[in-house]
């Protein structure tokens, strides 16, 4: 029997089963307009672009696509392109109706390769708020404010303002200087920027001319009150409104005048405030000048010296700057008062100016630009101005003339002299002909920081490209980046040719932000002016500069100086409160001696009383300048009552009628209006009210405490004291008791000059190094310290 071999044969089959990958956004290439604001209905670019990827090929379709916030952005809004084949969708993502709201929202896609659906959250989409700029409707600027701050005619402020590409840099602008006449009317358009978001408007200025006044007077006795004024107004519109510092009002003259200061204020229709400050003088006194004028512009070289006739020795002299006695110098220009009071109190001022020439100033210009690698180029000075005249030019290359001729590629700095020797210089960059274009935009250097940069643009004329770009410092870049504040020059180098160009900019630092005084109120115990502020910029300020206005209207002179560490109060304890007004302007500077723009004006209330033939008493007083209230508040005191309210009136009310008789006993007045807002000076109290001075207050020149702290340690400090001042080399510090106190002598300008520390009763320090002129005295126990002055003969 056979056996039967079977084969049996078994085929299996594997089947690979396929795994779809949904399609995925590439974050890499998805880009977010982050520029986005409300406020704009015309389509924008959410996305550019955004981007979805698929690993497997497929077509990417999105479905819908879902705003998280309708308000924000609706659904509807939205646009894109749908669909990308073979595995890519790079579209831009916009909404068709804009961004009108602000806000965030987060898009969601619905989006399918063809098997599978996803959602894909596209990054948050933020629309920020465009700034909304309000103006006020046809502002007018009065000639006689010279240099006024744009500013207060907008809401928000900080924006730039401008026209025809002109900047008015910090929003000052002068419309002498910008070639407006009284009557003209001045476009100033002004753009805000905000978290990237701008708005803009525009300004439409009236120019106005301010009348002039001379006021004309006549003398007095000492002791006695004969004196006259009469104002004498030209020019401006028709008055609206006149009085004076004594409470006269309603009239061009005033009559039964005592010696002193006095101030007479005239607002016409056009609503153009003039003031004019005059004294009375008594009879046969007089003070007589010799003056030094300041040799160049912005120098502080002049000087004053007095002689004085009529008057009872011994007579004590004290300067509206703060000097003392018969002789002053290192003055700027500007004007000075000098106040005279003999052994019988008989009392004059004078009113002496010290001028200077006007700034020294040139232009330059490229003749011809030299050949590559040749000599053939010219440069030149024209259009000199300012200064005395006749005028020399010389040359970095040590030629001499207007015309610097046969020169290359390289920086020629022109040096013009005037007959002063006063001296300006200035850099001409000079390129090669066929040489790259170069310009740049600048931005500032924080004090101190290296963050200065210049972003600049180089090109060719022609199709050679540029070969080389070197800085002065270096750098090989073409934008010149992280740099601290000073100057640079950028080369060129064009290839192929071999052609250089070059140009030079400076950085500077940034300038502090604008310090605006808070308030300018009368200290009720000292009768002295307190100029209050909140600092704006607590870090980085180095020093706050104080000015005052002279008796000549907008000219403000520099009168002393607070260390950004003390307190934010100045107490002026020369401008005296109970003989005028006075108005007070404040900047602060850094610690790179960096002055930021000045202030808005702050003016004082100054009242006074009219009897009216001992029935009743009329109050008046002059408006307050430099912040807004709702009412005056009117104080009364008598012996028997104490202060009490006497009454309120609005803010545009400089008037009140009490029905007290002018003998009443004790009977006395002060004006004060409530803050909006209050203020705080550092370690000091807050203000909240402003006041003017008293009627029957009491003010002695110098006197002032200089102090509203109540701290021991301030106490102390302010008993120590110096002499002789005026001194002319030996200063001597006098404690009650042995406390370590350091004793700084600063400059003005807050430079340290000399230092000593010391436990002795009695402290001597040598000043005979130091120049002539008006230096602080800072004391220092602990972390406490005060100023005082002291002047160098």
């Amino acid at each position: 029997m056979k056996a039967l071999s079977l084969t049996f044969m078994i085929s299996l089959c594997f089947t690979t089963l396929a795994v779809n990958t949904p399609p995925v956004l590439n974050t890499a290439n998805t880009i977010l307009n982050q520029s986005l604001c409300s406020n704009d209905d015309s389509e924008v670019q959410l996305f550019t672009p955004f981007e979805l990827t698929d690993v497997d090929g497929d077509e990417i379709t999105i479905i819908s696509m879902t705003s998280s916030n309708q308000s924000v952005i609706p659904d509807a809004s939205l646009y894109a392109g749908m669909s990308g084949p073979s595995g890519l969708l790079n579209s831009y993502l916009y909404s068709q109706s804009g961004t009108t709201i602000s806000g965030t929202c987060v898009i969601t896609l619905e989006v399918t390769d063809g098997t599978d659906i996803v959602f894909i959250t596209l990054p948050t989409v933020t629309v920020n708020e465009t700034p909304v700029i309000t103006v006020v409707s046809n502002p007018k600027i009065c000639t006689i404010e010279g240099t006024v701050d744009l500013n207060q005619f907008v809401s928000p402020q900080g924006g730039e303002f401008g026209y025809d590409g002109i900047t008015y840099e910090n929003g000052f602008f002068n419309p002498e200087q910008e070639g407006y006449d009284p009557g003209d009317e001045a476009y100033v358009s002004y753009s805000y920027q905000q978290n990237g978001c701008g708005a803009s408007d525009g300004l439409y200025i009236k120019i106005f001319e301010s009348p002039t006044i001379n006021i004309a007077t006549t003398p007095t006795s000492c002791g006695a009150a004969t004196g006259t004024a009469v104002a004498n107004i030209s020019g401006g519109a028709p008055t609206l409104s006149q009085s004076w510092s004594n409470g006269i009002t309603g009239t061009s003259n005033i009559s039964n005048l005592a010696s002193g200061q006095y101030m007479y204020y005239h607002v016409d229709t056009n609503h153009c405030s003039t003031t004019a400050a005059f004294s009375i003088t008594p009879t046969g006194v007089s003070i007589n000048e010799t003056v030094t004028n300041v040799v160049c512009h912005s120098q502080a070289n002049g000087a004053i010296t007095i002689t004085q006739t009529g008057l009872t020795t011994p007579v004590s002299y004290i300067w509206s700057s703060g000097h003392t006695g018969t002789a002053v110098s290192g003055l700027p220009a500007g004007t000075y008062t000098v106040y005279a009071t003999d052994a019988n109190n008989c009392a004059i001022s004078k009113t002496i100016s010290v001028t200077q020439p006007t700034k020294l100033d040139f232009n330059t210009s490229i003749i011809t630009y030299p050949t590559c690698g040749l000599s053939d180029g010219g440069v030149e000075v024209n259009n000199i101005s300012g200064g005395v005249s006749p005028y020399t030019t010389t040359w970095s290359n040590g030629t001499t003339g207007d015309i610097n001729s046969n020169v290359g590629f390289g920086v020629y700095s022109a040096t013009v002299k005037d007959a002063n020797n006063c001296i300006m210089a200035k850099p001409v960059y000079l390129s090669e002909n066929g040489g790259a274009n170069i310009s740049g935009d600048v931005i500032s250097a924080s004090c101190g920081g290296n963050d200065g940069k210049i972003i600049t643009d180089v090109w060719t004329w022609g199709p050679d490209p540029i070969q080389s770009i070197s800085w002065s410092n270096g750098a090989t870049t073409e934008d010149l980046l992280n740099v601290p504040a000073a100057n640079y020059v950028c080369t060129a180098i064009v290839a192929n040719t071999g052609c250089k160009a070059l140009k030079g900019w400076n950085i500077p630092n940034v300038k502090p932000l604008r310090q605006d005084i808070c308030v300018v109120t009368v200290d009720s115990i000292t009768t002295t002016n307190l100029v209050v502020w909140e600092k704006v910029q607590p870090v980085g300020i180095a020093y706050y500069n104080i000015y005052r206005e002279t008796s000549t209207q907008g000219e403000y002179i520099l009168i002393d100086t607070v260390n950004a560490d003390n307190i934010s109060i100045f107490n002026d304890v020369i401008a005296s409160p109970i003989e005028r007004s006075w108005s007070y302007k404040l900047s602060a500077v850094n610690g790179c001696n960096v002055e930021g723009p000045l202030s808005l004006a702050h003016r004082t209330i100054h009242l006074d009383l009219i009897d009216n033939n001992g029935t009743n008493v009329t109050v008046n007083w002059n408006a307050y300048q430099g912040t807004t209230f709702a009412e005056y508040i009117v104080w009364r005191f008598t012996d028997a009552d104490g202060w009490e309210e006497a009454g309120t009136v609005s803010n545009t009310t400089l008037t009140f009628n009490d029905g007290v008789p002018f003998s009443t006993p004790g009977l006395d007045y002060m004006i004060e209006f409530e803050l909006t807002n209050y203020c705080s000076a550092e370690k000091a109290q807050d203000f909240n009210t402003v006041r003017s001075n008293r009627e029957r207050g009491q003010f002695s020149t110098g006197q002032g405490t200089g102090n509203s702290s109540n701290s021991v340690t301030k106490s102390y400090l302010n008993s120590i004291q110096l002499y002789p001042n005026p001194t002319t080399d030996k200063l001597t510090f006098v404690q009650e008791g042995n406390e370590q106190v350091t004793y700084n002598i600063l400059s003005l300008s807050g430079q340290l000059m000399q230092t000593n520390q010391s436990n002795l009763t009695n402290t001597v320090l040598d000043l005979s190094s130091l120049n002539a002129g008006v230096y602080l005295v800072e004391l220092k126990m602990n972390d406490t310290k005060i100023t005082k002055r002291v002047i160098k003969l």
